[in-house]
């Protein structure tokens, strides 16, 4: 992330103290402070929703593009520069993953699994893992008291709801610095988690972020939230 082909951004990274889960203390270690782009905020642990959320907080400039990722993961350095260009041409939440579609295209695994698309397709519950990019007019007023009531765990899932209420379409979006995966052998074979942006995993544990709360069987609130993915705008 401190490697990206842009200049003007800031990595946020939101810490809580204390994992609520676990008891585990979160600590930082100093030479993460030698990355000028970095900036840590101390935080409430909402759970993998702390990511954002804070951050929605945080950010008053309604035109300021947020874009949500993960931590185990090594991304393209072209990533930033593809998500701005897909925010000045519409107001849209822009990926490159997805559970399901609005608009079937292959009639195969494909429509559910949307990722390393060859075109443009409609996403309904968009992945961050892949990189997902707001604006921050995005997120309204309601923003918070719709967390409040409808919180998951699962970030990618609550999110994708509230824009779905909102009307906001969600786009999973080509990247034509890749070869086209246009056929589903060659999606079995070289589609998946490895398109842009991502170019690798990193080293992490298992038994963290969202797998605590499944190996545990905590609800992520799937049924209510999927009734706003469902609902037409």
């Amino acid at each position: 992330m401190q490697n990206q082909n842009y200049d003007k951004y800031e990595v946020h990274f939101n810490v809580p103290s204390i994992n609520k889960l676990t008891n585990e203390e979160y600590v930082i270690p100093e030479s993460i402070l030698n990355y000028d782009k970095v900036k840590i905020f101390r935080t409430e642990d909402l759970g993998p929703p702390t990511k954002l959320i804070p951050t929605v907080e945080r950010i008053t400039d309604p035109e300021a593009i947020i874009i949500v990722c993960d931590d185990d993961l090594v991304y393209h350095p072209e990533m930033i520069n593809e998500h701005i260009k897909h925010q000045s041409e519409r107001d849209c939440v822009f990926g490159y993953a997805s559970l399901g579609t609005y608009e079937s295209k292959f009639d195969d695994v494909r429509d559910h699994y949307v990722v390393s698309v060859p075109f443009e397709m409609s996403g309904k519950v968009l992945e961050h893992y892949k990189t997902v990019s707001y604006k921050r007019k995005y997120f309204k007023e309601d923003f918070f008291d719709f967390v409040k009531e409808y919180y998951s765990w699962a970030d990618d899932l609550l999110i994708s709801a509230y824009m779905q209420k909102q009307g906001i379409p969600r786009l999973v979006m080509p990247y034509d610095g890749e070869e086209k995966i246009e056929t589903l052998e060659q999606w079995e074979s070289t589609g998946g988690v490895t398109t842009f942006p991502v170019l690798r995993h990193t080293d992490h544990d298992s038994y963290e972020g969202c797998s605590i709360f499944r190996e545990r069987n905590i609800d992520d609130n799937s049924d209510t939230l999927y009734e706003f993915i469902e609902k037409a705008t």
